[in-house]
């Protein structure tokens, strides 16, 4: 169940990374003019394309049939590599690099896609968008795919990712519906709980995805499960 919170977190983060948070506004310019509910189609583009993203991992999973212990490993692998990425400044330049091509290529694209006319150019520009700021968002992406591999199947990872897309997409609409006095005077506080929320998530993945790696998650449960009372148990396997 920590992985739920996790994901949304990293979403978050997504969103109130240095070098997308200030380009928000103007992103969402332009879409606002045109209707009012453009950056919900904007939003609802972003969370279907990361939804999607999480789908795939899980049915390549079970297309692959791959045995659990594997899955913990890769999982836990990712999320050590995100946790790594997230801390190491370098890295992160390194992988901005590496990412800049794809990010080139969805903007040309999302640009096509804003011209068509209503919400449905917004939403298409939604799709690529997360594509737009891969150079930004990998390591916090790199993060979700991690716990939506734990998640095992095709829906626990969509699931995993639409907290992700959901909890990237809350900056976006509240650049988009605030006044730019409201949004000006709360952008450096924002930014600075990224940058210090990026520290604190870099840290649990690497614990989580440690712990998982040596089983020590296994282990907790184990302890958990024998304190707890059994009507607790009855509730939580129920489903």
């Amino acid at each position: 169940m920590t992985a739920y919170p996790l994901s949304f977190a990293a979403g978050l983060l997504t969103s109130l990374s240095p070098c997308v948070l200030p380009a928000l506004p103007f992103f969402l310019g332009s879409a606002t003019q045109r209707s009012r509910h453009a950056p919900l189609a904007v939003a609802a583009g972003l969370v279907t394309s990361f939804v999607v993203l999480g789908l795939l991992i899980g049915l390549a999973g079970e297309a692959l049939n791959l045995s659990t212990d594997l899955v913990r490993n890769l999982s836990a692998s990712m999320m050590i590599l995100a946790g790594i990425l997230l801390g190491w400044t370098r890295a992160q330049n390194k992988l901005a690099e590496w990412m800049t091509p794809l990010a080139n290529w969805a903007n040309r694209k999302s640009q096509d896609a804003d011209q068509v006319s209503g919400l449905k150019g917004q939403f298409g520009s939604g799709l690529l968008l997360g594509a737009v700021w891969s150079p930004c968002v990998g390591p916090t992406l790199a993060a979700a795919s991690g716990l939506a591999t734990q998640a095992g199947t095709a829906a626990g990872a969509g699931i995993m990712m639409l907290l992700f897309g959901l909890g990237a997409s809350v900056p976006l609409l509240f650049a988009a519906y605030a006044s730019q006095k409201a949004f000006h005077r709360s952008r450096d506080k924002l930014m600075l709980a990224g940058s210090s929320g990026k520290k604190i998530l870099a840290g649990i993945l690497l614990l989580v995805g440690l712990a998982v790696w040596l089983g020590w998650d296994r282990q907790l449960e184990i302890w958990m499960l024998d304190r707890m009372p059994d009507w607790w148990i009855d509730l939580t396997t129920r489903f």
